[in-house]
């Protein structure tokens, strides 16, 4: 499975109803005081972004970004599709993120779950994915029911990454008053092929079921 993953894409019915799947699951096996998954409004808030994860155009799923400090992002509403659960999915999800919060400059990424039976796949894939166990972060609030993780995210191999950005960034004012710009460069980042800044980044099949 060769997963792409798209921004901007909140309009389109099948991530919609994703999003409002995951929402309506999550409300109704979690505490009403413990419960911090965010509705489709709340996911067009400027500090998040999400990708919906695409196999040839099919969508298989959802995941978002949301930026709490400079150096510190969250993952939000991660839910692979029905239909795609146990293809290594959620753990490519994942790792976009972890890749994209390390383009960004964070050195932590944090998220909050629950702890009951239903988490149990995703508390397995976040430890295999290096997150580990900490105090609740951001607006969270301690609850039995809660689990808080977080892991340290090492810069070196992100800085072709943010370089790429930040020479795109530079070059928007000479776009403006006609001058060309310099071509974007192209970076191969953690075995993944990143062309500029904004490129499409794509994973191969080889990932562990999730």
């Amino acid at each position: 499975m060769a997963l792409t993953f798209h921004s901007g894409e909140l309009d389109s019915l099948d991530v919609q109803y994703l999003v409002e799947l995951h929402y309506a699951e999550l409300r109704a096996i979690s505490p009403p005081d413990a419960c911090h998954v965010l509705p489709a409004v709340g996911l067009r808030d400027p500090s998040v972004t999400v990708w919906s994860a695409r196999n040839d155009g099919e969508l298989v799923g959802v995941v978002a970004l949301k930026e709490l400090a400079a150096d510190h992002g969250e993952v939000k509403s991660m839910r692979a599709a029905p239909a795609a659960l146990g293809r290594g999915v959620g753990r490519a999800m994942l790792r976009h993120i972890v890749g994209e919060a390390k383009a960004r400059g964070y050195r932590r990424l944090s998220l909050e779950t629950g702890n009951t039976e239903p988490f149990a796949a995703a508390l397995r894939l976040y430890a295999s994915e290096g997150f580990q166990p900490w105090g609740s972060f951001g607006n969270y609030h301690d609850t039995p029911f809660s689990s808080f993780l977080t892991v340290r995210l090492s810069l070196e191999r992100a800085l072709p990454c943010i370089l790429a950005r930040r020479l795109l960034a530079a070059a928007q004012p000479m776009r403006a008053c006609g001058a060309k710009p310099p071509a974007a460069p192209r970076f191969s980042h953690g075995g993944h092929s990143v062309s500029g800044a904004l490129g499409a980044w794509r994973y191969p099949a080889a990932f562990g079921r999730a």
